[in-house]
C-alpha cells in the first residue's frame, strides 16, 4: 500500500473515517492471531523441533513463544529471549505467555490499521 499517489482531502478522509466502525474492525483482524508458549517439540512452519533447535540458542531453561496468522496457518512470530532486554535474556512460561500476548495484540493493531487504511484509500 502506497501513499504517494494519494489526493484525498482531509475531509474526504475524514467523512471515510467516520463510516468506519474501527472497533469491529479490531475485533475481526482478534480472530485471526493467536499466541502461544512453544513446547519446545511442535514444529513451526513446516521446520521440525530438531531443526528449530539447532537453528537458535534458546537461553538454558527459557520459553518461546509464537504468534500465528490463523487464515494462513502460519507462525509470523517466533520469540525465544525477553524482548526488551539486552541479549539474550531466557523468559519463563509466564513471561513468554505475557510476551506473547503483548506481541499479538501490536500485530492486531498493525493489521487493523492497516485495514482501515485500505479502506479509506479504496472504498468499496
Amino acid at each position: 500500500m502506497s501513499l504517494s499517489n494519494c489526493t484525498l482531502d482531509e475531509s474526504t478522509v475524514t467523512t471515510r473515517l467516520a463510516a468506519i466502525d474501527q472497533d469491529v474492525v479490531r475485533v475481526t483482524k482478534a480472530s485471526k492471531f493467536t499466541s502461544q508458549v512453544w513446547n519446545g517439540t511442535s514444529s513451526i512452519n513446516g521446520a521440525t523441533a530438531e531443526q528449530v533447535l539447532a537453528s537458535v540458542s534458546i537461553p538454558s531453561g527459557g520459553k518461546a513463544y509464537l504468534v500465528k496468522d490463523v487464515d494462513a496457518n502460519h507462525f509470523i512470530t517466533f520469540q525465544y529471549y525477553k524482548p526488551e532486554v539486552s541479549g539474550f535474556v531466557a523468559m519463563t512460561q509466564e513471561e513468554a505467555d505475557t510476551y506473547g500476548a503483548a506481541e499479538k495484540n501490536t500485530v492486531i493493531d498493525n493489521a487493523a490499521v492497516a485495514a482501515i487504511v485500505e479502506t479509506v484509500l479504496n472504498p468499496s
